[in-house]
């Protein structure tokens, strides 16, 4: 049996900010695969992370870090009421999120959005 999961230790949704996929369903960690297994009587042969299914890196996370610094709120955006030096952080944030995130090394790192587990009965 495989099936395919949102990873709860992502960078794309944990620190990005955005909605993994599926939506509006749970997440999961390979603890918690793992714990599920043992106690269905299953055993995991294959663990993979990707980001080849979904594109799940963690572009955000910088520029959402840099906001939360700032002390920049959602209304601040939602209003457009950010000042000058402050949009100016945010660019250099949005291009350092995308020169480190242009690279798929989430997953070699187990974070990327999606895990597919393979599961076996012994």
């Amino acid at each position: 049996m495989v099936i395919l999961v949102t990873n709860s230790e992502s960078f794309y949704g944990k620190y990005a900010r955005r909605e993994d996929i599926p939506r509006h369903t749970y997440h999961y960690s390979e603890k918690t695969l793992r714990e599920y297994a043992k106690i269905s009587g299953l055993t995991i042969r294959n663990v993979f992370y990707t980001d080849e299914i979904f594109d799940g890196r963690g572009r955000g996370t910088i520029r959402w870090f840099i906001s939360d610094l700032l002390r920049i709120k959602y209304e601040h955006y939602y209003f457009k009421n950010i000042n000058i030096i402050k949009k100016f952080l945010l660019k250099g944030a949005y291009i350092i999120d995308a020169i480190v995130f242009n690279l798929h090394w989430e997953s070699y790192f187990r974070r990327s959005g999606i895990i597919i587990v393979e599961f076996y009965k012994e």
